[in-house]
């Protein structure tokens, strides 16, 4: 299972940055997770964007989901036409991206629940409401044996061990240093207690909001982990 990094921004997109978005492949499945401010031009490096199998989104936040409505656009009106592309989304985003004003959309929409599952080709997808002011949806996917648990935004009083264990990789959000604070988001060490609570072998930060300093918090976490810590980067693909 390859994961590739097209947005890992906390919040809003930094200079030449984009939010949170990750690419997930298999041989036989293409998963597009969040699609935050930014994400649908670095989408078009990696692959055509008809060719996806699905797109999940977590949660109604722009920095989440705002590009769906350019992917519409673009697939409606592109070059490469298609219709019916699945999207797995919260309660609220549809409503968000698709007001009464506009045409709607031409995406097959389906709306995640808690401990909905899901399969999509080859991955298999479980969903646990997370803890965040609107309805959030973390995930794990399963391919073979190998694990990956995207926590989405939550705060720390969530609990990871929800979506099971054997954990290969705990993509976390980490919005600020250990010493800040980010109502409804998890911090450097919070985000590492939830993934060492979990007992996932390694740790990768994302969601960071631009203008701190990454190397200090990845620093942070590997202090309370004790593990292997990563630190997302946008354009940069993973073996999971």
């Amino acid at each position: 299972m390859q994961l590739t990094v097209l947005g890992c921004d906390g919040s809003w997109p930094g200079p030449g940055g984009a939010c949170s978005s990750y690419l997930l492949q298999t041989p036989t499945a293409a998963v597009l997770v969040d699609m935050g401010t930014g994400s649908l031009a670095n989408l078009q490096q990696h692959m055509a964007p008809r060719d996806l199998d699905a797109v999940i989104l977590s949660h109604e936040h722009p920095d989440h989901c705002s590009d769906i409505h350019s992917l519409d656009v673009l697939l409606n009106k592109g070059p490469e036409r298609r219709s019916g592309l699945p999207v797995y989304a919260s309660s609220g985003i549809y409503e968000q991206t698709f007001p009464r004003w506009d045409s709607g959309s031409k995406f097959q929409w389906t709306v995640i629940e808690n401990a909905d599952e899901l399969e999509i080709g080859d991955l298999y997808f479980t969903f646990s409401r997370t803890v965040h002011p609107p309805v959030t949806h973390a995930l794990r996917v399963d391919h073979g044996d190998r694990t990956l648990v995207y926590t989405a935004d939550t705060d720390d009083t969530w609990s990871m061990k929800s979506l099971g264990n054997n954990i290969d990789l705990a993509l976390c959000e980490a919005a600020t240093l250990a010493n800040k604070e980010a109502p409804g988001h998890m911090n450097s060490i919070q985000a590492a207690q939830l993934a060492l609570d979990a007992g996932a072998s390694s740790l990768m930060l994302t969601h960071i909001r631009p203008g701190y300093d990454h190397e200090l918090m990845r620093k942070e976490a590997e202090l309370v982990f004790g593990g292997e810590v990563l630190l997302a980067e946008t354009g940069v693909s993973y073996e999971i």
